[in-house]
């Protein structure tokens, strides 16, 4: 109760102020008081059916107090609560609200500042119902009554509670509904928004579900931080679902009960654990002594107080990496590159928030290597050679070279204990290079490159000579394939025209044969006609041309199948 109190600022400020200084001088002079927590009347006769209240009293003549807790039992077979008012209580504040289950009443509430001094403070009304004869009695299980000193001292001395004599009637106006044992089921409550009650969520919109049991005629909740509060906003007619925005982050217990006219079920919970907030990041580079030395270390500062950390996603030149803390909170780099970083570092929390952190660091490259000797000119098939010095002994020399067309040749030699090395490339193709020399250590650091090398690769004399009777050797050679050619293409094409005079010799005298026919027939007809009767004068001219012009064509008909014959010989 006094964490609460602190936690709500509902002790007195100034009280807590000066009694926080002065206390180890005024405590050993300070009388602890008595207070009474008590239930009145203590004593009362009903009879079976009536409806009653008692009331829950505070007395406190002598010292402010400014808190109190109760827990009352009750027989639940011979007497029903109907209610509990708080009407005309000196409670200001209610940290748990007064209810009532299996038997028992509980509550704790605070008076703020500056508490309550006197007697009979009304704490709360319970209104009760006689069932059966018999005599009940109200227990305080435990209760306490705080004082308001700052120091939250109980001061509670004595706990009175009361005894109910329930008396039978001899007539009974009204035959009451025997009541039963029925306990109504605990229930069951599901989230589609927040379905794992274990698991952190940056959601504070909740969805809750339940199933309601055909006899509950009343459904009671409650949203709090505390694991064991009892529901108090009532839903008549009951309710299956409830939307809720959680107020701030934390975890937080949604609290469901059900209930009819036979009483109310077990109370059920559901957890509900909420982080919107983004975790905090700070990243630092640990120092190097050497900063061409690639290999970083990144220290990684963050803090999450809800959810806390899950892992990190890192991100450098373009790679990113899901890295999980070992502990040690450092991170080591693996593809740094000569010249400026830049690293970006994300944390997220167990529900999904995330913050970034950015660091740029340097890599500095080593010394170039110093070129001493290559050869500037060689024959295809020559070896190319490098010397040089570098004052990284036992690293590698790396040798890069580039044709006009940017295709890349390599080599690397060994700088050995003197800081010497020579490095060798054969068979470069003929043409003209250009590159450098660069260093790489032991520890995968890389220098500056060398001053650049140029070197041009010759084709040697006897291969351009070779080289140029093999192109004479193959011009001749494509003559003589193209006269080859063109001859065979005549001589194809003379058979062809071959086979042309021929089909046109058989064409020519079918048609002279033709032809003839039809002279002949005219010639027929006309003599046939002399034969009967004389000619007129026109019919003889006729004749005699026709016989002319089958002479005359038959003599040039033959002369020219004659050429034409000559022409397939030939």
């Amino acid at each position: 109760m006094l964490g609460l109190l602190r936690e709500n600022n509902l002790l007195g400020r100034a009280t807590s102020k000066y009694l926080l200084i002065g206390v180890g001088l005024i405590l050993p002079l300070v009388e602890v008081l008595a207070a009474d927590l008590y239930i009145a009347p203590q004593t009362k006769k009903v009879n079976i059916g009536d409806n009653f209240s008692v009331i829950l009293y505070v007395d406190s003549p002598d010292q402010a107090m400014n808190a109190v807790s109760f827990r009352i039992s009750y027989p639940t077979n011979l007497l029903k609560i109907n209610s509990i008012s708080k009407s005309g209580t000196i409670i200001n504040l209610w940290v748990q609200e007064p209810n009532f289950y299996n038997g028992e009443i509980i509550g704790e509430g605070v008076v703020l500042n500056p508490g309550f001094t006197g007697t009979k403070g009304n704490i709360i009304t319970i209104n009760l119902k006689a069932l059966n004869p018999g005599t009940a009695e109200l227990k305080f299980i435990s209760g306490s009554v705080l004082a308001n000193d700052g120091l939250g001292t109980n001061i509670l001395k004595n706990l009175y509670g009361a005894k109910i004599d329930i008396l039978s009637r001899e007539k009974i106006e009204e035959k009451e509904e025997t009541l039963t044992s029925y306990i109504l089921p605990k229930p069951q409550i599901t989230s589609p928004t927040h379905p794992d009650q274990e698991k952190w969520y940056n959601l504070k919109d909740v969805k809750l579900l339940w199933e309601l049991p055909s006899n509950v005629t009343e459904v009671k909740t409650l949203l709090g931080q505390k694991i064991d509060v009892i529901p108090q906003v009532s839903y008549i007619p009951p309710i299956s679902s409830k939307e809720i925005t959680i107020p701030y982050d934390g975890i937080w217990y949604f609290s469901l009960q059900f209930c009819n006219n036979q009483g109310c079920s077990s109370v059920a919970r559901y957890k509900l654990k909420i982080d919107t907030t983004p975790p905090e990041v700070n990243i630092k580079e640990i120092e190097r002594q050497d900063l061409s030395n690639p290999q970083v270390k990144i220290y990684i500062d963050s803090k999450d107080n809800l959810s806390g950390i899950s892992y990190y996603l890192i991100s450098l030149n373009g790679a990113e990496e899901k890295w999980y803390d070992d502990g040690s909170h450092i991170y080591e780099v693996k593809n740094a590159k000569i010249g400026e970083n830049e690293i970006i570092v994300k944390a997220f929390d167990k529900a999904g928030n995330y913050s970034e952190a950015k660091l740029k660091f340097l890599v500095n490259p080593l010394e170039a290597p110093i070129i001493n000797y290559y050869t500037k000119e060689i024959n295809q098939g020559d070896i190319f050679i490098v010397k040089g010095k570098s004052k990284y002994i036992k690293s590698y020399a790396i040798l890069e070279l580039f044709d006009s067309k940017g295709i890349k040749y390599t080599a690397k030699s060994e700088v050995d204990e003197s800081g010497n090395f020579e490095i060798k490339i054969e068979n470069l193709p003929s043409g003209n290079y250009k590159g450098y020399v660069y260093i790489i250590d032991q520890q995968e650091r890389k220098s500056k490159p060398s001053s650049e090398i140029y070197v041009n690769v010759e084709i040697p004399v006897f291969i351009k000579l070779l080289g140029l009777a093999l192109i004479l050797l193959i011009i001749i050679l494509g003559l003589i394939i193209v006269v080859v050619y063109y001859i065979i293409k005549i001589n194809k094409i003379r058979e062809n025209i071959e086979k042309e005079l021929e089909e046109m010799h058989k064409k020519v005298e079918s048609f002279i044969s033709y032809l003839s026919n039809k002279f002949e027939e005219q010639i027929k007809i006309l003599n046939e006609t002399k034969n009967k009767r004389e000619l007129t004068e026109e019919e003889n001219k006729i004749l005699h041309e026709l016989e002319n012009k089958l002479i005359q064509f038959k003599k040039y008909l033959h002369k020219e199948l004659k050429n034409l014959e000559d022409i397939i010989e030939k």
